[in-house]
């Protein structure tokens, strides 16, 4: 449920990152799904121009040669200025202490809610007996890389 089109459960998996505390995954996670309907109902839809409105915390964002945006440390980020800023925010706070944290414990609430009535309206909330085809099977390099990363011979997750 890490690949595509299984866009929700990377979401999730990104969210699940940020409240880690790992930001630099998270944004990963996130660049990975800022076009699945999921994450543009509650980001918004990708900007022409990612550094449109950008708050001063968000890290500038440029399109690389495979059209996925990075940030200036070359790391994979999310397009949408809002979730940039979202994201720096509370880095900071982490890192610093420094920040608006009722406000970002708010849109932190609003998101996983956001989430959580997608996925309600797209997948129902009937009790499912056998979930088999609600799974989506691995494509075979995904495949490879977990193989690859569980046994050691992959290393960690690039990104």
């Amino acid at each position: 449920m890490q690949s595509a089109p299984a866009t929700e459960g990377m979401y999730i998996h990104g969210l699940l990152h940020r409240i880690e505390g790992d930001m630099d995954n998270c944004r990963a996670w996130y660049s990975d799904v800022c076009s699945a309907p999921s994450f543009t109902n509650f980001w918004g839809d990708v900007p022409s121009d990612p550094n449109a409105n950008a708050d001063e915390a968000a890290s500038k964002a440029e399109k690389d040669e495979e059209g996925k945006y990075k940030d200036e440390k070359g790391q994979k980020v999310p397009p949408q200025p809002a979730a940039r800023a979202f994201l720096s925010g509370l880095q900071v706070l982490q890192q610093d202490g420094k920040g608006d944290r009722e406000g970002l414990e708010k849109k932190s609430r609003e998101e996983i809610e956001a989430l959580v009535e997608f996925c309600k309206s797209k997948f129902g909330t009937e009790k499912m007996d056998d979930a088999r085809d609600a799974y989506v099977k691995q494509s075979e390099e995904i495949k490879s890389m977990s193989e690859d990363m569980v046994s050691g011979k992959g290393g960690y997750r690039k990104f």
